[in-house]
C-alpha cells in the first residue's frame, strides 16, 4: 500500500489532490486494522508538509481509531500542538469556534466547582452540628419529665394535709412550734443568701460592663481589620474578574493574542482527552486477542485450533460491542487467514443479513465462487437467501454452481425441485427429480429418490395413478436386476398408501 502511494505520487507529478485521494483510499480501506498506524502516520506527515490546517482534523480521525502504539502517537500529537503556531494549525472560523467552546466549558467548570464547594461546606457544617449535639448529650444530665396532673376523683395535697392534721397525735403543739422555728431559720438563711447574691450580682454587673466595653472596642478594631481584609479580597476578586473577562473574538488571524492561543490549545486537548481514555480502554480489551493472532495472512495450511478459537472469541467480543463498522473490518481481517473455513463465512453473512442485503449477497458470491467452490452448505444458504429476497435466478445459479462442482447431491436436487415448485414451475421440479433418479447409480440413494419422486407426483402434481404405475414399474425393474425384493422395502409402504 505504501509503495502504491509513492508510485502514484510520482506518476501524478506531485499534484496534491491526487495524492490526497490515494491516502484517503488507503486509510478508508485499512483504518480499522490494528496495525494500520503506519499508514495514518504517513498521511499525517505528508499533510504537515502540504497543508497544516488539515492536520488537526486528520489527527482527530487518526486518534479515534483502535490502533497499535496509540499512546506514542498521542504524545506526538501533543508535541505538535505546542510547537505549531495556532495561526497555522487552524482557520479563523475553526479558531473562533474553539474559543467559544472554551469559554462555555470554563463557565461550566466554574459553576460545578462552586456547587461542589457549597455541598462540601454544607456537609462539614452538618457534621459539626452532629458532633456538638453528641457532646451536649454527654455533658448535660437528662431533663426530668414534667409532673402528671392528678386524675379526677383523687385528693389534692391540701386535702391530704388536712386529713393528716385532723388525725395528729396529742403532741401536735410541740411539733408545730419546732417546725415553725425551723421555717424561720430557713427563711433567715435564705434572706442572707439573697443579699449576698445581690452584692455579687452588682459587682459582676460592673465587671461585665467593663468587659463589654472592652469587647466593643475590640470588636470595632476587629471590624476595622476585617473591613481592610474584605477590601483587599474584593479588590483581588475584581482583578480576577477583569482577568477572566472574555476577549473579543479575533476578526483576523493576526489579531489572536497569546492568551487566546493558550485557550485554543487547552480546548483541543480537553476535547481529545475523553477520546484518548476510551481508546486506551478499548486497546486493553483487545490486546489479548491481537496477541493470539499468529498468522494474519492467507496460507493453504490449516490453522491451529487455538488460533481458530481466538478468532471466534474475538469476533464474538466485537459483535457484542454493537459497532457494525468495527465488526465488518474484523470479519474481513479474519477471512484473510480463515478463507477456507465455511463457518466464518456463514457467521459473517448471518451478521450482515440485518444490516445490508446487497453486501450479504456479495459475501455469498465471494465465498461460493472463489474460496468455497465445493462446500454445499454455504451454497444452500446462499440459494435460500436469494430466494427469500425474491432473486429466483440468483438462487438457481447458486444451486447450479454447486451441482456442477459436486453433481449428484441429494440435498441439492431436492432443493432445486422445491425451488421450482415454490416459483410455480411444478413440471420443472418434477424433471429435476426424474433426471436425478435416472442418473443415480447407488441402489439405496435411488430408492430414496424414487420415494421423493412418488411423493412429488402424489402431493404436488396430484397424479396418483402415475405414482402407482411408477412404483409398480420400479419394483418390477428392481426384481429383474437384483432378483431380490429386499431392496424394495422403501417402496412397498408407498404402494400401500
Amino acid at each position: 500500500k505504501q509503495w502504491y502511494q509513492r508510485r502514484v505520487a510520482i506518476t501524478a507529478g506531485g499534484e496534491e489532490t491526487s495524492i490526497r485521494e490515494i491516502y484517503e483510499r488507503a486509510v478508508g480501506a485499512c483504518s480499522g486494522e490494528f496495525k494500520a498506524d503506519k499508514i495514518w502516520e504517513a498521511f499525517v506527515e505528508w499533510e504537515k508538509q502540504t497543508d497544516k490546517t488539515r492536520v488537526l482534523d486528520l489527527y482527530k480521525r487518526f486518534l479515534s481509531c483502535i490502533l497499535n502504539n496509540h499512546q506514542h502517537h498521542f504524545d506526538k500529537f501533543r508535541e505538535w500542538i505546542f510547537q505549531t503556531p495556532v495561526k497555522e494549525m487552524c482557520k479563523l472560523e475553526q479558531l473562533n469556534q474553539l474559543l467559544v467552546r472554551h469559554a462555555e466549558d470554563a463557565r461550566k467548570r466554574k459553576q460545578e466547582a462552586e456547587e461542589a464547594e457549597r455541598k462540601r461546606d454544607e456537609e462539614e457544617q452538618r457534621k459539626r452540628q452532629e458532633e456538638l449535639a453528641a457532646v451536649i448529650d454527654k455533658v448535660l444530665p437528662p431533663q426530668p419529665a414534667p409532673p402528671t396532673p392528678p386524675a379526677a376523683g383523687e385528693e389534692t395535697g391540701d386535702v391530704a394535709m388536712d386529713t393528716e392534721d385532723d388525725a395528729a397525735p396529742p403532741n401536735e403543739g410541740s411539733e408545730e412550734v419546732s417546725s415553725d422555728m425551723s421555717k424561720l431559720q430557713v427563711e433567715g438563711t435564705h434572706e442572707q443568701d439573697q443579699e449576698q447574691e445581690q452584692v455579687g450580682a452588682d459587682a459582676g454587673h460592673t465587671t461585665q460592663s467593663g468587659d463589654m466595653a472592652q469587647d466593643v472596642e475590640g470588636s470595632d478594631m476587629g471590624q476595622d481589620i476585617e473591613g481592610g481584609d474584605m477590601g483587599q479580597e474584593s479588590g483581588a476578586e475584581e482583578a480576577e474578574e477583569k482577568e477572566e473577562e472574555e476577549e473579543p473574538l479575533p476578526k483576523f488571524l493576526e489579531e489572536v493574542t497569546l492568551k487566546q492561543e493558550a485557550a485554543v490549545r487547552e480546548q483541543i486537548l480537553l476535547e481529545m482527552a475523553p477520546i484518548h481514555e476510551k481508546i486506551l480502554t478499548d486497546i486493553e480489551e483487545v490486546v489479548q486477542f491481537e496477541e493470539g493472532i499468529k498468522r494474519p495472512y492467507f496460507h493453504v495450511k490449516e490453522l491451529e485450533r487455538a488460533q481458530l478459537k481466538n478468532w471466534k472469541n474475538y469476533l464474538n467480543f466485537v459483535m457484542g460491542k454493537g459497532d457494525n463498522d468495527r465488526t465488518r473490518v474484523l470479519f474481513e481481517r479474519c477471512l484473510i487467514a480463515c478463507a477456507f473455513y465455511e463457518g466464518f463465512w456463514i457467521k459473517y453473512s448471518t451478521f450482515m443479513r440485518a444490516i445490508d442485503k446487497a453486501a450479504t449477497s456479495d459475501i455469498y458470491r465471494r465465498a461460493c465462487l472463489t474460496h468455497l467452490v465445493k462446500k454445499p452448505q454455504i451454497h444452500l444458504a446462499w440459494a435460500a437467501f436469494e430466494e427469500e429476497n425474491g432473486n429466483i435466478e440468483d438462487a438457481r445459479g447458486a444451486l447450479e454452481h454447486i451441482n456442477k462442482s459436486l453433481p449428484g447431491l441429494v440435498s441439492v436436487t431436492l432443493r432445486q425441485a422445491h425451488l421450482e415448485r415454490r416459483a410455480g414451475s411444478k413440471d420443472a421440479g418434477l424433471q429435476f427429480l426424474k433426471k436425478a433418479l435416472d442418473d443415480c447409480k447407488n441402489k439405496d440413494t435411488r430408492d430414496f429418490l424414487a420415494g421423493k419422486y412418488v411423493s412429488y407426483l402424489q402431493f404436488v402434481m396430484k397424479d396418483v395413478e402415475t405414482a402407482k404405475n411408477f412404483i409398480m414399474d420400479h419394483l418390477e425393474e428392481n426384481q429383474k436386476k437384483e432378483k431380490s425384493t429386499d431392496c424394495d422395502s422403501a417402496l412397498i409402504p408407498l404402494l400401500v398408501v
